[in-house]
């Protein structure tokens, strides 16, 4: 079994005996920041796990760029193409990425052949929609420091592991990105990680953040009243 279909297998958490079918049939990709996976209206040719490394994907509202996901070790991009000929969103690397890609073909044989491709890829899938309705609930009623709250434990659960380890971990999105995945202005963005760096509650270099007070976090992120 190539490496492509052993760190496919690892993050998706499938029986590796599954993956093995796939030898030589996955494309294994690098992108620098910047680097475009996919784009609007291009051609679905498959979907894309992340291996290493963060993404971003946008949708054009009034030729504006807006975040509309961020991708992490072991989600899966392009599923928004499942149900059309063409990609709605563009995929682009925020930090060095590394991907596999499974195209269409044999995307088509794992879910016909095996149910614990089918359960991994639906679960990921599960898990994106209920992340974005939980986004779409907190730029409903949350106020700004709530919204900022939200994204760091959100990434800190995902790149740090946890509240156990208080690591250090480069969340790669500009204060720009930030503020439009979270609907906040730069400024509201910079203000409050100033703030909460100045409570101790996260040390900010740049874009390496540590949460020290996780605690503190969650009752941020849980006052989501607007009044």
């Amino acid at each position: 079994m190539d490496a492509s279909c052993r760190d496919t297998a690892e993050v998706l958490g499938v029986d590796a005996c599954v993956m093995r079918r796939c030898h030589g049939r996955l494309d294994r990709l690098h992108f620098a920041p910047g680097g475009i996976l996919y784009d609007f209206d291009e051609d679905f040719h498959g979907i894309y796990v992340v291996i290493d490394g963060i993404a971003k994907t946008v949708l054009l509202v009034n030729e504006a760029e807006v975040v509309t996901g961020i991708a992490t070790r072991s989600d899966v991009l392009g599923s928004d193409a499942l149900h059309s000929p063409t990609f709605v969103t563009r995929a682009v690397a925020v930090t060095p990425l590394t991907v596999v890609r499974v195209p269409v073909n044999v995307l088509s044989e794992l879910l016909r052949g095996s149910r614990s491709f089918r359960t991994a890829l639906y679960s990921r899938l599960g898990a994106a929609i209920a992340e974005s309705l939980d986004l779409i609930k907190l730029l409903a009623r949350a106020r700004s420091e709530a919204r900022i709250a939200f994204f760091l434990l959100k990434f800190a659960s995902k790149l740090a592991e946890g509240p156990a380890a208080k690591r250090a971990f480069n969340i790669g999105l500009s204060r720009e990105e930030i503020g439009c995945y979270l609907g906040l202005t730069v400024e509201t963005v910079s203000r409050k990680l100033t703030a909460l760096a100045e409570t101790g509650y996260v040390k900010v270099s740049g874009r390496q953040i540590r949460i020290d007070n996780w605690k503190a976090l969650e009752r941020i992120r849980s006052k989501r009243s607007l009044h």
